[in-house]
């Protein structure tokens, strides 16, 4: 009986290691990295992702009207503009992360940002070769390295989507009394992540 258990706990714990596993687990070794920006409602988002299709950092920014100069009314605008930031990442991975847009923008920043010293040191080591030919499969080489890497990105962040908004962190809060307003900063990465759930375990949640 005993024996029947024990080997009923394996086979239970082996599915929920299976089940656990992400289908897009981020890569622990990040490379060189690139920023790409998006404009939302209410204000910027950048995505901070490197070359091997790791997202590394997503940070959002909002605003709101400062009403009132008190403690109260500062406080009050705070949270309505850390509500607009958040809803920004949220609206970013429902609807503009799952555009063709999105992964054509990715990509861009790739090609401008990191496939750029690919080719400088390429051409480096064989300056002496300028075929045009080569050139160009060289450069069709990178546009579809950077699709790839575009859409690897947009992946693991649909994957992490819901550990994603838990992950959530204030970076920074500011008011502007001459233009009477707050801004409010949000930032998430791995390591937000994993404090976060870190700190769910602590008491006792799930």
């Amino acid at each position: 009986m005993k024996k029947s258990f024990l080997i009923v706990s394996a086979i239970f714990l082996g599915l929920t290691a299976c089940s656990s596993t992400p289908k897009n687990p981020v890569d622990a070794t990040p490379g060189r990295t690139a920023d790409v920006e998006f404009l939302e409602a209410n204000g910027p988002l950048t995505l901070t992702f490197d070359d091997k299709g790791n997202w590394l950092s997503i940070t959002s920014s909002a605003t709101a009207p400062l009403v009132s100069n008190a403690p109260e009314g500062v406080e009050i605008a705070f949270k309505t503009a850390t509500m607009r930031a958040k809803r920004n990442l949220s609206e970013f991975m429902s609807n503009d992360l799952k555009s063709t847009k999105s992964v054509q923008t990715i990509s861009k920043s790739y090609l401008k940002n990191i496939a750029q010293v690919d080719s400088s040191n390429e051409s480096n080591t064989a300056a002496e070769d300028e075929d045009a030919a080569s050139n160009s499969q060289a450069a069709k080489e990178s546009r579809q390295k950077a699709n790839t890497i575009a859409q690897t990105v947009r992946e693991r962040i649909d994957d992490n989507s819901q550990a994603i908004l838990k992950g959530v962190q204030i970076t920074n809060r500011k008011v502007s009394k001459e233009q009477q307003h707050v801004s409010v900063t949000i930032s998430v990465t791995q390591q937000s992540i994993k404090g976060a759930e870190q700190a769910r375990k602590a008491m006792g949640g799930f």
